[in-house]
């Protein structure tokens, strides 16, 4: 089984636990799934999901802790991605269909995988290149877009369409940074 990539994020006040879900982010399916079963859950007495940030906030009583919130979720999460695992694998049927909205239902339900990202070495000046030979160096079409199997192919070769998370500053840095500024030196 994969790893569920659950973290707890913050879990100092007691009954309320703030989690990590890396396979969360923009993922309406495993959300769905995660709120199914902590209704149903005797522990979680409310929960708060955010797909855009990955994140699940959850009050528990104080009958049970936090690492058994963690391990459900976990749990969930596992088999989210084996189920999504399992999809991948079978093969795309060979008929050309124009379903933008199924393809790109496709995509934005897959598990957003660890991919290492390859840097695309090009050295063409694409603001300077024709429409036409923009779109057939890259296998595109102006009105129909990328194929189902080009994009899945591009998918799994450069991964998910997204940008690496921030890394946080200390809080010494943000205030020492304040006082680097021009108006700050005229005082």
């Amino acid at each position: 089984m994969q790893n569920a990539e659950v973290y707890i994020r913050h879990s100092s006040v007691s009954g309320r636990v703030r989690l990590k879900v890396k396979a969360l982010y923009r993922s309406d399916v495993l959300r769905i799934r995660i709120e199914n079963t902590l209704k149903s859950n005797e522990y979680v007495t409310d929960f708060s999901i955010n797909i855009l940030t990955g994140s699940v906030l959850v009050f528990h009583n104080h009958g049970s802790t936090y690492a058994t919130i963690v391990m459900l979720l976990e749990q969930i999460v596992a088999e989210y991605l084996q189920t999504q695992t399992d999809a991948a694998t079978i093969k795309p049927s060979k008929k050309n269909t124009k379903s933008k909205s199924n393809t790109a239902a496709k995509i934005k339900n897959r598990e957003i995988s660890k991919v290492e990202h390859k840097q695309i070495e090009s050295d063409t000046l694409w603001h300077t290149v024709d429409v036409e030979k923009a779109l057939t160096t890259l296998n595109s079409s102006l009105t129909a877009g990328l194929t189902s199997e080009e994009a899945l192919k591009r998918y799994a070769l450069y991964g998910p369409n997204e940008l690496k998370p921030s890394k946080p500053r200390s809080k010494l840095s943000m205030l020492i940074e304040q006082f680097n500024s021009l108006p700050v030196y005229l005082l």
